[in-house]
């Protein structure tokens, strides 16, 4: 089951898609809501939220680290990785960062600097 939530959630890239759901999953993969969670806490040791947002704040950081991506504002990378909003997209950020994504961008910059 994990290698078919790998293939649907993580390399068709679905968590990005912010309409995407844990229902949308569990349709796909033909169990319940409750089944997908239960298997999502054994198998990642997480909800289907925390997942989502390792998976978008791990893009954001590429984009982040990306010279070549310098000219995305901050905005555009958090609705790019699939953050409806702002304010869901810095919240997420800073709890599995510790800091915004304006304060990673710069301190990436400062490094690359010194």
């Amino acid at each position: 089951m994990k290698e078919r939530i790998d293939e649907l959630l993580i390399r068709q890239k679905k968590y990005r898609d912010g309409d995407y759901s844990q229902r949308k999953l569990a349709e796909e993969l033909g169990i319940s809501p409750f089944v997908l969670s239960r298997t999502l806490r054994q198998a990642y040791g997480m909800t289907y939220a925390q997942l989502v947002h390792k998976y978008r704040i791990r893009d954001a950081m590429r984009y982040l680290k990306s010279a070549k991506k310098q000219e995305y504002t901050i905005d555009d990378i958090g609705l790019l990785v699939g953050f409806g909003n702002r304010q869901s997209f810095y919240t997420a950020f800073k709890q599995e960062t510790g800091m915004t994504p304006e304060r990673f961008r710069t301190f990436l910059l400062e490094q690359n600097k010194a």
